[in-house]
């Protein structure tokens, strides 16, 4: 008993451990980059009234969870850099608490401590971390369901799980469209083994009705989207090859090496599953259940991007927890025979993380080219004169960023024109500078004497605006 006793404390205090050394990890650098992007929008929404928020977000590309927890949480503790992006950071950090409750109850014991430790390491994980978006609470509510989703299937009388796991799938549905995967996962599962629907029999039934009537409102929204992003397609280009799948991998690995090692060690892992012969259709495999949420999305999402492009590393950062479980039992597959080699190769897969893991969120091929736009927003200050000099902006969606930085109280209160393009177009022209997306927008006054163009990837977003050839031939500079 004592040693029990001794085994769980053991347990208890690793876990605390690596709460908190995620902790001082990942807010390490919490305001290192400046807001940018889509962050801008995020927080511009949400200072709208809750009502405005759901009426306007429910219609768009996200449903309006996040928004809806970012407006309270403003208003608690203000719109500073650090501020805002507390809550990702808080929900990024708890992630890792199912991690560790999966890997620990559903695959073997310290699976959960070496899946948390290459969640910890994950470079993509800490953007994440930093991203005033929804994408940490995402992961947050997708790994949770995953751990009640099993929970249940082991505990099929306990019906809090159940519950919580109706909860969390609720808040999904309000969360993000990619997030659905987890509940399409569980739905596939639930009818394709007959052994998790034996156990599971009319409770998860109950459980998807009540889904269903949370959903009713989102199916009009839903429905319209994608068709309208199947006809029209989406601004993420589509993939073309192998490769785009690759990066994806790279993404949740840090750096090649880590990458071709992980898919090596899930290629061998598959071949000796099929190899296998053993029988398996008359139990419950846990570390089966846990691999289809890694892998059906990410592959699936895959092949349908070819035809409609929405691959991008942020909208699938959900599935990295369960990627990281994914590897940890392919080890456990291929070495636990071999105690001595498992542990190594454990210990070696943590240290590959490590050691390519980047403390800074500076980095492009994680950040998606995130722009500084602080240092931007000063330096106009600097050289703006409104009566010499006109600023160019584009695209115009750009005028948020630099308003944060610019004019924190025009920000925060110029709300009247919160659906134009571009809402601060009257007070910034006010100052010399102009939001534009193409060169027919651009007036320069007489009196103007210097212009300044700040290009925020316009050939991407405002494909074919013309400014800048149009500035060389028009201009001397």
């Amino acid at each position: 008993m004592l040693k029990a006793i001794k085994k769980n404390l053991t347990n208890y205090f690793i876990f605390i451990f690596l709460l908190i050394f995620a902790t001082v990890i990942k807010g390490f650098n919490l305001g290192e980059m400046g807001i940018g992007g889509d962050e801008c929008f995020s927080v511009y929404s949400a200072q709208l009234p809750p009502s405005t928020i759901i009426s306007w977000l429910t219609t768009g590309d996200n449903p309006p969870l996040w928004e809806l927890l970012l407006h309270y949480w403003i208003n608690a503790f203000g719109a500073s850099e650090i501020s805002i992006r507390t809550p990702s950071l808080i929900f990024n950090v708890l992630t890792i608490v199912p991690i560790y409750l999966i890997g620990e109850n559903f695959v073997r014991k310290n699976s959960g401590i070496i899946a948390s430790l290459l969640f910890i390491f994950s470079s993509l994980s800490l953007f994440m971390s930093h991203e005033a978006r929804v994408y940490s609470l995402l992961g947050f509510l997708v790994t949770y369901s995953v751990y009640f989703f099993l929970t249940t299937i082991r505990t099929p009388k306990s019906k809090i799980y159940i519950i919580l796991l109706t909860v969390i799938n609720g808040l999904i549905l309000y969360s993000h469209y990619l997030g659905y995967w987890v509940i399409l996962i569980q739905i596939f599962i639930y009818f394709r083994f007959s052994n998790v629907r034996k156990t599971l029999r009319w409770t998860y039934v109950y459980h998807l009705f009540a889904l269903l009537v949370l959903f009713l409102p989102l199916i009009p929204v839903l429905f319209n989207r994608f068709f309208d992003s199947g006809v029209n397609g989406t601004w993420i280009s589509r993939v073309t090859g192998i490769t785009d799948l690759y990066d994806m991998l790279w993404k949740y690995s840090n750096q090649p090496l880590t990458t071709v090692t992980f898919i090596v060690i899930s290629i061998i892992s598959l071949i000796k599953v099929i190899l296998s012969k053993k029988d398996t259709s008359n139990s419950i495999s846990y570390s089966t259940i846990i691999n289809y949420f890694a892998w059906i999305p990410l592959i699936i999402s895959f092949l349908l991007s070819f035809k409609v492009g929405f691959f991008l590393d942020r909208y699938f950062y959900f599935i990295s927890p369960f990627f990281y479980l994914s590897i940890v039992i392919s080890l456990d597959y291929l070495l636990n025979r071999y105690a001595t080699y498992h542990k190594a190769a454990n210990a070696i897969i943590i240290l590959l993380m490590l050691f390519t893991f980047n403390l800074s969120t500076k980095d492009s091929r994680i950040s998606g080219y995130h722009k500084n736009t602080k240092l931007i927003a000063l330096e106009i200050l600097k050289k703006s004169n409104k009566e010499t000099t006109a600023i160019i902006l584009c695209p115009q969606w750009y005028d948020k960023e630099i308003v944060y930085y610019m004019d924190r109280n025009l920000f925060t209160t110029h709300l009247k024109n919160f659906q134009e393009i571009c809402s601060f177009k009257e007070p910034l022209n006010e100052k010399g500078i102009y939001p534009v997306n193409s060169y027919s927008q651009v007036f320069i006054a007489p009196t103007i004497t210097k212009i300044l163009y700040i290009d925020r990837d316009a050939d991407f977003h405002s494909n074919g605006n013309g400014i800048t050839n149009s500035l060389n031939n028009d201009y001397i500079y």
